[in-house]
């Protein structure tokens, strides 16, 4: 199965600054990782928790499900995360350089449910709260345009910038509050989206 032209990007693409919030976004979760928890959540262990400050999507549309499954498998496979320059064509991977992984598992969410924010420091300090922002860029590689990332900003409570980022605990607060809100988020199929309340 040749790899697939939608992701590779053209010299006529463009950066996509602020995408649809209707759009979804979708994370692939390592097959020997517990998807859905007992009530068929989102399991906490499936959420890579110390990559969320940075975390890896991929946008549905242009991207369909099974890109996610996409593993590159040759020996300079570090090349496929460079990222893409607007105004250039990217790299279409040859044949022997990668392999689809179906055993991988994934779950999927709407950007718009990903945009929040919260307070911090832990312990909370009535004199001193700060915010955390969680925002999506697109950040696209050099085969894959469709590569997204959660980005976290921190600021004062008037959004100005912080001057000191959070120590360790409030870090660990921010990076469990996140992972809550994705596992609240979640959903494992695009019908489920569709489904009426």
């Amino acid at each position: 199965m040749p790899y697939p032209s939608r992701l590779v990007p053209r010299s006529s693409d463009k950066y996509i600054p602020h995408p649809d919030k209707e759009e979804l976004l979708c994370r692939w979760v390592k097959p020997e990782t517990e998807l859905r928890d007992a009530e068929g959540k989102l399991a906490a262990d499936a959420v890579d928790y110390k990559q969320i400050f940075e975390y890896s999507v991929n946008k549905i549309p242009i991207s369909e499900i099974e890109d996610i499954n996409i593993e590159f498998i040759c020996a300079d496979k570090q090349k496929f995360n460079s990222e893409w320059k607007e105004g250039e064509d990217g790299h279409t991977p040859l044949d022997e350089d990668f392999r689809y992984n179906n055993d991988r598992k994934h779950f999927l969410f709407k950007i718009k449910d990903i945009l929040y924010s919260g307070t911090y420091p832990y312990p909370a300090n009535a004199e001193h709260n700060y915010k955390f922002i969680v925002s999506v860029k697109h950040v696209p590689l050099i085969s894959n345009i469709c590569h997204f990332q959660l980005s976290v900003d921190f600021t004062n409570m008037d959004d100005s910038p912080v001057g000191q980022m959070p120590g360790v605990n409030s870090k660990k607060l921010i990076l469990a509050e996140i992972r809550q809100q994705l596992i609240r988020v979640a959903k494992f199929a695009i019908q489920e989206f569709e489904q009426k309340k």
